[in-house]
């Protein structure tokens, strides 16, 4: 199973859930390209890019089809992994998807994401800030403007 982690933060906050399913199946927990532990990749993250570096992280483990978990901006990067790559998709898992439609025009984004963040648990803020300041407002906001256009 891949997990792809959410909106500008690492694939830390996904290990506990992960954890839990490793008894059943192999699980990996990458940090996307620009994220975490990662180094940036050159050039823009698109929710492209990202659904391509996924599949780098299958390539490089040598699992050849996955179940896919995405959350939150992980949603749109699952989706673009299932069209780029449908051979190496077994099963799809969304949860608390983001972007789209639903988060258009970017003030309602943001509305949105602002209405979100209370409703976090306080145990996430050790994850989230650290990882969202080592990402970058700059490309937290190219990211963000991309996360809504995705369709």
């Amino acid at each position: 199973m891949l997990h792809l982690h959410g909106f500008a933060i690492s694939g830390r906050y996904l290990l506990p859930t992960a954890a839990e399913l490793a008894d059943r199946q192999r699980t990996v927990v990458p940090d996307l390209p620009g994220f975490g532990r990662s180094p940036r990749a050159g050039g823009d993250l698109t929710i492209d890019a990202l659904a391509d570096a996924a599949a780098r992280v299958l390539d490089a483990v040598g699992i050849d089809r996955a179940t896919v978990l995405g959350n939150s901006l992980g949603c749109p990067v699952l989706g673009a992994f299932a069209m780029r790559h449908p051979d190496r998709i077994e099963r799809a898992v969304m949860v608390s998807p983001a972007g789209g439609m639903h988060n258009r025009p970017l003030l309602r984004a943001v509305a949105q994401l602002a209405a979100d963040a209370p409703r976090e648990p306080l145990g996430m803020a050790a994850v989230a800030v650290p990882d969202y300041l080592h990402f970058g407002m700059v490309e937290a906001l190219r990211l963000f403007l991309a996360m809504t256009r995705f369709d």
